[in-house]
């Protein structure tokens, strides 16, 4: 895959992470779901010559998430563990496997399928979607 993720553990540690699983199964999806976006999206950012990838926006989504997740009741230091986990171990196979699930190779990827994966997420109003430029 291409260079993934360089903002997203700098994003994550600006945002106050380092990791995203929490103890309740319910609330870890929901930044796992985040930073598989995030990270997708920089992919389509660095593959598709017509979008760009807003670092700025993303960086809002993973701490939003964050903020949320600790209002629920999180422990802030097992979120952090969880996410650096997370980051650093099925982050990119789950962003592959999004990528395939919008016609994307993720180890050979076409400018125009890619641009066609983050046209579609842009008008669904996904994070993904929204995190594009």
């Amino acid at each position: 895959m291409a260079r993934l993720l360089v903002p997203v553990l700098p994003v994550a540690a600006l945002a106050g992470l380092a990791s995203c699983m929490v103890a309740t199964p319910l609330v870890a999806p929901v930044m796992q779901r985040v930073l598989v976006d995030v990270a997708t999206a920089q992919f389509v950012g660095d593959n598709c010559p017509s979008m760009g990838f807003d670092a700025a926006r993303a960086k809002t989504y993973i701490a939003n998430a964050y903020k949320n997740l600790v209002a629920e009741g999180a422990d802030p230091e097992t979120l952090e563990t969880g996410t650096e986990s997370f980051e650093q171990g099925p982050l990119q196979a789950q962003v592959a496997e999004r990528l395939e699930e919008g016609g994307v190779n993720p180890e050979n990827p076409q400018p125009a399928n890619v641009c066609a994966f983050g046209a579609a997420e842009q008008d669904t109003g996904s994070i993904l979607g929204r995190v594009l430029k």
